[in-house]
């Protein structure tokens, strides 16, 4: 009952009044995330674009910490580092190691494109803030079930590299059925999309085309 929910809130006096910029999109049938996303991003209106996810969370002020960042360093695209959030508190330390370590991994590896060619230390589509600009030139999140946050954010790198904010972080929750859990479940799926991806960036590369 999704839809009957939003529009029961979205019919609540005054809402409309705050919310005068909110467009509701509904279809009959999922569409799939890359197809949402794109569909959502392209109807925005606005100059800078960012995603948010079922019930991964923003810490406040996310959005303004971000933004200042963002137009201080003349840049297309920030990230922040990822605090990951489970009530059932059920992954180890390894697990959440792997998963907010950005800095070390960033460190490591000598900058954020290196450390995202071995992985997607971005994590998610909503730990991502672009601008609209980014969004046109690269057309937009491509046809990978599970890894299209992946493919935008290196196809990203190759216009130009993004930043990484540290002073707010982005509360990613981690549970049984998220993608992030599909990506270990289906490593075939997974490991053919990986090879997609990896083989179009170094054709780009090669070819000068970006």
């Amino acid at each position: 009952n999704t839809v009957e929910k939003i529009e029961q809130i979205m019919d609540r006096e005054g809402f409309r009044d705050s919310f005068s910029n909110l467009l509701f999109i509904k279809h009959a049938e999922n569409k799939g995330a890359y197809n949402s996303i794109n569909e959502g991003l392209s109807k925005a209106n606005g100059d800078y674009l960012t995603i948010i996810n079922t019930d991964d969370l923003y810490e406040e002020n996310r959005i303004e910490v971000m933004l200042k960042q963002l137009t201080k360093q003349n840049k297309n695209f920030a990230f922040s580092t990822v605090k990951l959030i489970n009530s059932l508190d059920t992954y180890d330390n390894h697990e959440r190691k792997y998963l907010e370590n950005t800095k070390e991994r960033i460190k490591i590896l000598g900058s954020i494109t290196r450390a995202l060619l071995d992985t997607n230390i971005a994590i998610s589509t909503g730990n991502m803030l672009f601008t609209k600009f980014l969004f046109k030139r690269l057309g937009g999140f491509r046809n990978f079930s599970y890894i299209h946050d992946w493919d935008f954010i290196l196809r990203a790198t190759l216009i130009q590299e993004p930043i990484l904010v540290e002073e707010t972080n982005y509360l990613y929750r981690l549970h049984g059925t998220n993608t992030f859990e599909t990506l270990k479940k289906d490593k075939r799926e997974t490991t053919k999309q990986v090879s997609v991806v990896l083989s179009n960036i170094r054709r780009q590369i090669e070819a000068g085309n970006y």
